[in-house]
């Protein structure tokens, strides 16, 4: 009788603890934007701003973007991300559980959310087009209600999407629009048309599945029409998509993101600040003599620590004026204007 309980608690426990990490991640989801496939050259660049959260100048901010860098596999985007793909190249993207998008060749599309409620992914496509497969039941971050999940601006439109699969195109050389349904509905709306209402709004011109419409700047009433064959062909990619996580990989991301990573990050987050400390203190010591902030990092002699972060890279020294600069370290991501950056205001 021992035997049978020991084995079957040996079968158990694996699952149970499988149950119970699988409910705290879905209690605890990430901001993170998941690569599951790459193809070609795809690259992103982030667009960040730095508040001043103290002293005279609280309420001024800094707003830098990172260079291109080249997208990888293994790599995870946040919030505030911006993709271009070259000719011949595309990736998949997986926002949340049931939202995964394919951006295509030479694209370019910044990924933004709602960051009060948490309710809406907020896109602008300035070129290009994606495909992207909605699945409402499956959603984890986004399950909070809202009129839509996502919303895609372009020049010419404002898309607003509950529940489909579709496709959203845009060419800004002619102005135009493209929005395909293979199945669910979407709302589309003029460019002026209330944009900044479009979360409270049931209306708009109701695409349904199998029908497509073209948006331009001069078009009030756009005329629905058929898909052809060939769309049809294209938007069937989107069930092609990784639409959720699997459980190891839920578990993955609870020991990754939310256990080893953060304690091992607090010790170096601290060791930043020390290093960035020592930095501003250079810079407040030789700019006693001159009146002014040096031009650049090398221009300081530092008595302890070094021009490197932790994570193995170098301080960038931003320089407003002659008083006022900023000293930025890229975290543990090691890239620039991203969510995990640290900032000292230096100000004489």
């Amino acid at each position: 009788m021992k035997t049978i309980i020991n084995l079957l608690m040996f079968i158990l426990f694996p699952l149970v603890m499988i149950a119970i990490i699988t409910a705290y991640i879905k209690d605890k989801p990430t901001d993170i934007y998941a690569v599951t496939n790459l193809k070609g050259l795809v690259l992103i660049q982030y667009q960040h701003r730095y508040p001043v959260k103290s002293g005279r100048d609280v309420g001024e901010t800094y707003e830098m973007s990172s260079n291109w860098i080249p997208l990888t596999g293994d790599m995870k985007m946040v919030p505030g991300v911006t993709i271009k793909t070259e000719i011949n190249s595309s990736v998949d993207l997986l926002l949340d559980d049931g939202l995964a998008f394919r951006i295509k060749e030479a694209s370019l599309l910044k990924i933004d959310e709602d960051l009060k409620s948490k309710s809406l992914i907020k896109t602008t496509l300035m070129q290009g087009k994606i495909l992207a497969n909605l699945i409402v039941s499956k959603l984890r971050r986004l399950n909070i209600a809202a009129a839509y999940k996502l919303r895609i601006d372009t020049e010419t439109a404002v898309c607003g999407i509950r529940r489909t699969a579709f496709s959203v195109s845009h060419s800004p050389d002619a102005h135009i629009t493209k929005v395909a349904v293979l199945e669910g509905a979407a709302s589309v709306f003029s460019a002026g048309d209330f944009i900044e209402r479009i979360t409270e709004l049931g209306s708009g011109l109701n695409v349904p599945g199998g029908k497509k419409v073209e948006v331009t700047r001069m078009a009030i009433y756009p005329v629905l029409q058929d898909i052809t064959s060939e769309e049809e062909k294209e938007l069937l990619e989107t069930k092609e998509l990784k639409i959720e996580t699997s459980i190891f990989e839920r578990a993955d991301q609870l020991i990754d993101f939310n256990i080893i990573k953060p304690l091992y990050d607090r010790l170096l987050i601290q060791i930043a600040r020390y290093g960035m400390n020592n930095i501003v203190e250079a810079f407040i010591n030789k700019s006693q003599f001159t009146g002014a902030l040096p031009d650049s990092l090398s221009d300081i002699e530092l008595a302890t620590g070094n021009y490197q972060d932790p994570w193995g890279t170098d301080y960038l020294y931003g320089k407003i004026n002659q008083r006022k600069a900023i000293l930025i370290s890229a975290g543990r991501d090691k890239i620039f204007s991203t969510a995990d950056d640290l900032y000292k205001y230096i100000n004489l």
